[in-house]
């Protein structure tokens, strides 16, 4: 029996659920869907230093590899129960950390690093951070695209991420922002220099160099499309020429980058001993040369076979508690198909004195800072205007603040939630009305107010993770708990029930821009009335027919 081969298998079968939870989420974020060529770059850079790591190997220490893989049992159940899809992906590091250590010793781990390195060059940003560098790479962007279309003096304003010509406006959208090029230009100079075994200052300026280039073109793309459209009748702005500009441009990025690096290794060329090393695709290869197929270990001093099999024991156990979450697949938090569409009659003709005016459904591309899709109503009284609309899909809670920021606004958020003991207690009040208040102005003078919240394809408000503040540990102890009860068939807490939710995620918003300041008596009927327009709307089948307060 192959040992090494039997711990590898088992534990990607201990970490089916939470690599199954990554890889949804990594697929259907444009930004990360590149990570399958990630993991296949790692196998090529463990097949091109297997030799060197079999030849340096030498004799672990029992109880340094029974920790580290029995860290990594615990840590891919944790993620299993936390249907934590990044904290499954960490584990699973951590269990190739401890494989190679135990079959390879410290001196062999060693060598295999750079197989690592590659695998987490493809992780996500944790905590939703990849939004917040979304909305400051599109601040900058569009900064510095304002400044470029001065000097062709291009007559413009900008305000937040968009861009004001004398004939229409440019969002910049997250795809004009960088995001996409950069995580995959980043993953692909990290295995470039780790193919030529560049030293580790060679690597921080590659990743300067690709970091400032996706900037500069990512920039000049905005440019480019600000200025087709002022400077002729074709538009570029949208649609298949928008996404071939988008193309075009990362190639030359990606060209741009590796030229930037053959000019730096022309002034600072890699030592002998490197440049030798370096000749993996020439003429010369230094390492033994011995032949072995890919998936052969030849191992230095082979452990315990019976530790070997308690772990694949403690593996399979975690795999089976993987598949036992497959079947509580419907409340965790992944990402299930497009949601229906609104048309004008999911909102009644009048709401009070409210009246609907006007009834719009608007579409944009894939990735846009206010959602792919939006449906708008315009309701008036009198002389006062509100606007209404439901935007998404999201996989998760969205904050509208961020995209009013992005918008050139001032947004302050209010937020009124219960908390988390309200919750497991059952104690919700009115005054926890399950909704965030912004207070929006801008420079010139512009000032507005809106209530919104992100709602779940049942009905369920989201919480957003922000105002968990420190309850954050209740939340966890509570979920592990639950969790754990519930797939061995004892059920689950109220705490549980209120804070899972069933993707995908739209926002419901109502926004007012008045012509004075708002009294506090405004203020809660705007409110009231914003939370009686999310009830009528969640009866729509987008929202199951939800009966939400």
């Amino acid at each position: 029996m192959n040992l090494p081969i039997l711990l590898l298998t088992a534990a990607a079968f201990g970490h089916i659920f939470v690599l199954w939870l990554h890889g949804n989420r990594m697929w259907n974020t444009e930004h990360y869907s590149f990570f399958p060529l990630g993991i296949a770059a790692a196998v090529l850079i463990w097949n091109q230093r297997r030799e060197e790591i079999a030849n340096s190997a030498n004799k672990a220490n029992p109880f340094v590899a029974g920790l580290l893989l029995g860290s990594a049992v615990i840590t891919t159940v944790l993620a299993t129960l936390l249907t934590s899809g990044f904290f499954g992906w960490l584990s699973l590091m951590l269990f190739l950390l401890g494989f190679l250590y135990a079959f390879f010793g410290s001196a062999g781990t060693w060598k295999s690093i750079p197989v690592l390195v590659m695998l987490l060059a493809i992780t996500p940003l944790p905590a939703l951070l990849d939004q917040k560098l979304i909305l400051s790479m599109q601040h900058f962007a569009s900064l510095l695209a304002s400044t470029g279309l001065d000097v062709f003096g291009i007559i413009h304003v900008r305000q937040g991420v968009v861009l004001v010509s004398t004939t229409q406006s440019f969002l910049a959208e997250e795809a004009c922002s960088g995001i996409r090029s950069l995580f995959s230009t980043l993953a692909g100079i990290v295995f470039w220099g780790l193919l030529h075994r560049y030293p580790i200052w060679r690597h921080a300026v590659n990743f300067l160099q690709a970091i400032f280039w996706v900037l500069v073109y990512n920039a000049a793309r905005i440019m480019t499309v600000v200025m087709v459209e002022d400077w002729t009748d074709f538009s570029i702005a949208s649609g298949w020429k928008h996404d071939f500009l988008g193309f075009i441009v990362f190639f030359i990025i990606a060209g741009t980058v590796l030229s930037t690096d053959r000019l730096i290794r022309a002034f600072f060329p890699l030592s002998i001993v490197d440049e030798e090393l370096d000749e993996v695709s020439g003429e010369k290869r230094r390492v033994p040369t011995a032949t072995k197929a890919l998936w052969r270990f030849p191992i230095a001093s082979m452990p315990d076979p019976r530790i070997v099999y308690a772990f694949v024991g403690l593996f399979a156990l975690a795999g089976i508690l993987g598949l036992r979450m497959f079947t509580l697949a419907p409340r965790v938090a992944t990402i299930a198909g497009k949601l229906p569409a609104l048309i004008a009659t999911s909102m009644p003709e009048e709401i009070g004195e409210w009246k609907v005016t006007e009834f719009r459904e608007v579409n944009r591309g894939r990735g846009d800072l206010q959602g792919e899709k939006s449906f708008v109503w315009k309701l008036t009284s009198g002389e006062r205007t509100i606007s209404v609309s439901v935007d998404g899909d999201w996989a998760d809670y969205h904050d509208l603040g961020e995209c009013y920021s992005g918008m050139g606004w001032q947004a302050s958020r209010q937020f009124f939630y219960p908390s988390l003991r309200q919750l497991a207690s059952g104690d919700e009040t009115d005054s926890s009305p399950e909704v965030t208040r912004l207070d929006l102005k801008r420079l010139t003078g512009e000032n507005g107010i809106g209530f919104f919240s992100s709602v779940d394809r049942t009905g369920k408000v989201v919480l957003p993770q922000s105002y968990l503040g420190n309850e954050t540990g209740i939340y966890i102890q509570e979920k592990l708990m639950t969790q754990l009860g519930e797939a061995f068939g004892f059920g689950r807490s109220k705490l549980l029930r209120e804070t899972t939710f069933s993707p995908p995620v739209s926002t419901i918003q109502m926004v007012y821009f008045p012509k004075g300041p708002l009294d506090d008596v405004t203020i809660d009927a705007l409110q009231r009335l914003y939370l009686d327009l999310r009830k009528v709307l969640a009866r729509d089948p987008r929202f199951g027919g939800s009966t939400v307060q």
